[in-house]
């Protein structure tokens, strides 16, 4: 397989790539907002596909016969896809790039999540660099090229908002090696400002939320660090969240919502309230909420289910009946600080067919378009379509549908970001 060169003397000229012999092409084209009911179900399927791209953009998608008849066909480097199936590249909209040594698992108390964030905060920026490379690596291999990665959920001091600084700017160094990042801002635990324990406080005595309105927010976005969001509802009550989403789209954030638990209505009327993008939270039994999952999604709210919580008896039964009543649901890893590093998003869309009843269609758009959605990214990923990068998958079966039966890991047979190999 030939490799398209970089470079200068890349960039210098037109560059032309071929991407054929796809059995079956996904491409995922449909509605531009979030996917729910029907468009939830529909891959976008070209058979014996090929794609055409243009210094790393898509120029033409469609069936072999059409796009290798086309001009900048003929002079093209070509990419053989081996007679597999070839889908968008994964999107996972709620993730941590940046890993520190030590304890880790999914039950963090609050503690460990303060050890956790203290240790970023005292890694040099060329650690947190090679920790974050390391993982956006690892993700890319697994196919996933979009990521909304998340700062650490730490307090409201100065020392605070210096590491949260030192996160974002570690994104900006990543962009596009090989992720596309969008970063998100993810304030959390309160300190207590009376305590001698936070010596560094801005503005002693103050709430945690007015810390947050008057510091933080207008520095992130003075610096153009962010442009997302989120409020742990754990954290701060309704209210103080209701005040802080006001302030932050008043600053041009968008606003993304986070639960411990399934959501309740004041939640919901939060969401809706503040004009959403996401609620991340999982599903729970007796947690079956389709008119507020489905009011969430007219609105253009992305319904995020962490996989971690998503895979239970408990969850089987209201995520099928969230999708049935027409919610726009995506999966994440939510993976954070103290976890393991995240994993394939194939593999969850896999098991959403296998362990939550979903269509294979469902699952996959899951962790495609709709996640690109959560993040206000469906004009770079998601689909495969004229005019966007050529971010793609491609895994060594036959018939997408076989995913369903997949026993395992499914085997990712290539990566491509803007139509080179990853």
């Amino acid at each position: 397989m030939s490799v398209p060169p970089s470079g200068p003397e890349a960039a210098a000229r037109t560059e032309w790539t071929l991407i054929r012999n796809a059995r079956q092409l996904l491409t995922l084209q449909g509605p531009s907002g979030v996917r729910r009911g029907a468009a939830l179900c529909d891959p976008g399927l070209i058979s014996n596909g090929s794609i055409l791209v243009r210094n790393g953009i898509v120029h033409e998608v469609g069936p072999a016969r059409r796009v290798e008849n086309l001009q900048g066909a003929r002079r093209a480097r070509e990419v053989d896809a081996g007679g597999w199936i070839v889908m968008p590249a994964f999107v996972d909209a709620a993730t941590s790039l940046i890993f520190p040594p030590g304890r880790q698992g999914e039950d963090r108390p609050r503690e460990a999540v303060r050890t956790e964030s203290a240790a970023i905060r005292i890694m040099s920026k060329r650690a947190a660099l090679g920790h974050a490379q390391a993982t956006a690596s690892a993700m890319g291999n697994r196919g996933c090229l979009t990521a909304g990665a998340r700062t650490p959920c730490i307090d409201s001091s100065r020392a605070a908002l210096r590491t949260i600084a030192k996160v974002l700017r570690v994104h900006q160094a990543l962009q596009g090696r090989p992720l596309r990042i969008r970063s998100v801002v993810t304030p959390g635990l309160a300190v207590d400002v009376a305590s001698d324990h936070a010596p560094d406080v801005e503005a002693r005595g103050a709430p945690a939320e007015d810390v947050l309105i008057d510091k933080w927010l207008p520095f992130v976005r003075t610096h153009k660090l962010a442009t997302i969001l989120e409020l742990d509802l754990n954290v701060f009550d309704v209210t103080a969240a209701a005040r802080i989403a006001r302030a932050a789209a008043g600053l041009g954030f968008a606003i993304r919502f986070r639960c411990a638990a399934a959501p309740a209505n004041a939640v919901t009327a939060l969401a809706m309230e503040s004009a959403a993008i996401s609620l991340l939270a999982p599903c729970e039994a007796g947690g079956d909420r389709p008119a507020e999952d489905h009011a969430l999604a007219m609105a253009g709210c992305v319904r995020m289910y962490p996989a971690r919580e998503a895979f239970n008896d408990a969850a089987a039964g209201p995520i099928r009946t969230a999708v049935s009543g027409g919610a726009a649901i995506a999966f994440t890893s939510d993976s954070q600080p103290g976890d393991s590093p995240p994993g394939g998003l194939l593999s969850v869309a896999v098991g959403a067919v296998q362990q939550l009843g979903l269509r294979i269609e469902e699952a996959l758009t899951a962790i495609t378009w709709n996640p690109a959605a959560a993040l206000r990214l469906t004009g770079a990923a998601g689909s495969i379509e004229a005019g966007k990068p050529a971010d793609l998958v491609a895994v060594a079966l036959d018939d997408y549908r076989d995913l369903a039966m997949a026993a395992g890991a499914p085997e990712i047979s290539l990566v491509m970001r803007a139509g080179r190999v990853v």
